[in-house]
């Protein structure tokens, strides 16, 4: 949230922001790990909630869960 705000007087007043936390990824391997089946439904589930919302910009880690 700290970047959202920091970011802020870079946007018009009529910004909208969708701020979404990773759906829920396996244990293993530690370091980069997959959604598990659950997280893989969640996500899908996601594209269906913002499938018209008009996206400029994304931005995502890049890890193996976000692709």
């Amino acid at each position: 949230m700290l970047l959202a705000w920091a970011l802020a007087p870079c946007f018009a007043a009529d910004s909208v922001w969708y701020v979404v936390r990773h759906a829920e990824k396996a244990t293993t391997p530690p370091d980069d790990p997959p959604l598990t089946a659950i997280g893989t439904a969640r996500a899908a589930s996601l594209v269906h909630t913002l499938a018209e919302a008009p996206l400029a910009t994304v931005w995502s880690t890049d890890t193996t869960r976000t692709r």
